[in-house]
């Protein structure tokens, strides 16, 4: 049988030259011809060595455990508890054109009629649980109360979360969890007295 030999295509001197062979038969190739041990961009004709892939493996920087929702809120500053306020001003009688109240430059609203009622909008972000509920005012309007309430906006009806006095922080019973795709959000007082104020409410949520 006639010897075979295996040649190779030398592309820098543009010849043909012999694959050299162990003892074996096995080819002897240099490794970094078709390995390095630290990849280049855009190098498609090599691997990766073991040692680099090793070494790869064992960094957790490059490797860690990809972000929960919860750590993801967190590295935002998103989680934890919240507030939403407005100032008193930001609430309406419900008849504006013919109820008579006062809009102050310092940002309250004195009422000066009897038997009006204010309503405000509230508006948080979608999926906060509601906590705690105050709406504050001066001392005649204590006696008062305020509510705050889920409309559904499919069918307009009004649901009560939550409720207190004037000037008294209180938690909700009801619809804690805000669904902006299915509810709108308001407050309410109760009948209001002439001289009595609304100095603003403050909302705490968590998310």
């Amino acid at each position: 049988m006639q010897n075979v030999s295996m040649m190779g295509w030398d592309a820098t001197a543009k010849v043909w030259r012999k694959l050299v062979c162990n003892a074996a038969g096995k080819l002897i190739i240099d490794p970094s011809e078709i390995l390095e041990d630290n990849p280049t961009d855009n190098e498609v004709g090599k691997a990766p060595t073991s040692n680099w892939a090793f070494d790869h493996k064992a960094n957790v920087a490059a490797h860690h455990t990809r972000y929960t929702d919860a750590e993801a809120k967190a590295a935002v500053g998103y989680n934890g508890t919240k507030y939403w306020s407005c100032p008193g001003i930001h609430f309406d009688p419900l008849t504006p054109a013919t109820d008579d109240i006062t809009k102050s430059n310092e940002g309250y609203i004195i009422v000066n009629a009897s038997d009006l009622r204010l309503k405000a909008a509230v508006s948080l972000p979608h999926g906060a649980t509601v906590t705690s509920v105050i709406v504050n005012g001066n001392a005649s309007s204590q006696s008062k109360t305020w509510g705050i309430y889920a409309l559904k906006l499919s069918d307009r009806t009004k649901t009560q979360m939550g409720w207190d006095y004037m000037n008294t922080a209180s938690g909700v019973g009801s619809l804690a969890v805000i669904d902006n795709s299915t509810y709108a959000y308001f407050l309410c007082t109760s009948s209001l007295a002439a001289a009595d104020e609304i100095w603003g409410a403050l909302i705490t949520y968590t998310l």
